[in-house]
């Protein structure tokens, strides 16, 4: 309960109280849930990139993201990434493990468009329209963490 109500007073802090309250958070992270410590390390760290403290920030959600990625906490991990990346932070987002998160379908139609192929000729391919290519592909961007075909290609690449 103490962790609980240290980190919503560190949230709904004022300007020049916040930073005194989320070390009395961090206090509490001793024997505190991987969860706890991710929550509080990515609401620290935004709290951080907005006052410009760069790299302060980059610490705690690196940390955040690490954890939340481990934890399967997909919302999270993105939420974490967002903010890593405000921060000027490339992104390596790409492990294995991502790819395991896609169906062979996704896999082939990624594998293709990786390649260079458009939408229509990936279709004639596998026997779709373009419009489902797409939409695979929509749902495939996410999944790897990427916005992009060059992404996709340069993840094909290394993995």
């Amino acid at each position: 309960m103490r962790r609980a109500l240290a980190l919503a007073d560190a949230l709904l802090a004022d300007e020049h109280r916040a930073e005194q309250a989320f070390e009395a958070a961090h206090r509490h992270t001793a024997d505190a849930s991987p969860w706890y410590r991710a929550r509080l390390d990515l609401a620290h760290g935004a709290w951080l990139r907005r006052r410009h403290q760069t790299t302060r920030a980059r610490q705690h959600l690196r940390s955040a993201q690490s954890v939340f990625d481990a934890l399967d906490a997909p919302a999270r991990g993105a939420r974490a990434a967002d903010e890593l990346r405000a921060t000027g932070q490339p992104m390596e987002r790409h492990g294995p493990d991502a790819w395991a998160r896609l169906s062979p379908q996704e896999l082939e139609i990624a594998r293709l468009a990786g390649e260079g192929l458009s939408n229509r000729e990936i279709g004639e391919r596998l026997y779709l329209s373009h419009r489902t290519v797409g939409s695979h592909l929509y749902r495939i961007c996410p999944k790897l963490n990427i916005r992009s075909r060059s992404q996709l290609a340069l993840t094909l690449g290394r993995s």
